[in-house]
């Protein structure tokens, strides 16, 4: 099987550049782009299956918080109607969304690190129940 990357990447406000720091404040937009170097194989499409923030550099500390959940559905703005969500995907191979700064109220951990699980399939794969990007809005 061909070695397929994923690279995830914290670009600047207007997604052009790497952003040079990962200091952020509450309340701050935090975006993320995730893209798949498609070295010597066809087109294919990258999506985040789950990821989850921890105080500490351990995917399984607590207190942790999840807001990819599903397979690719963006739950944060359903439980806390917050202004994260996917954009629009322009290119298979390239996904980008955008999480709100937060701090857990638990603790005294100033830190948050974040762990994505990423997919990569052919772009020709249907979107499906197992390999999507959705968004929850709130109302209000």
């Amino acid at each position: 099987m061909p070695s397929t990357s994923l690279v995830p990447s914290i670009p600047m406000d207007d997604w052009s550049f790497q952003r040079p720091s990962n200091l952020f404040f509450l309340g701050d937009i935090i975006k993320f782009e995730a893209s798949v170097n498609l070295f010597n194989h066809g087109p294919l499409r990258v999506v985040v299956d789950s990821c989850v923030a921890t105080p500490l550099p351990d995917v399984q500390a607590q207190p942790r918080y999840s807001f990819i959940e599903n397979h690719g559905c963006f739950v944060d703005g359903k439980s806390t109607g917050s202004s994260s969500y996917f954009l629009p995907q322009t290119r298979t191979d390239q996904l980008q969304f955008q999480l709100e700064a937060f701090l857990f109220q638990q603790g005294d951990h100033p830190s948050i690190y974040i762990t994505c699980i990423l997919k990569a399939t052919l772009a020709s794969t249907p979107t499906d129940a197992q390999h999507k990007s959705c968004s929850f809005y709130s109302n209000g």
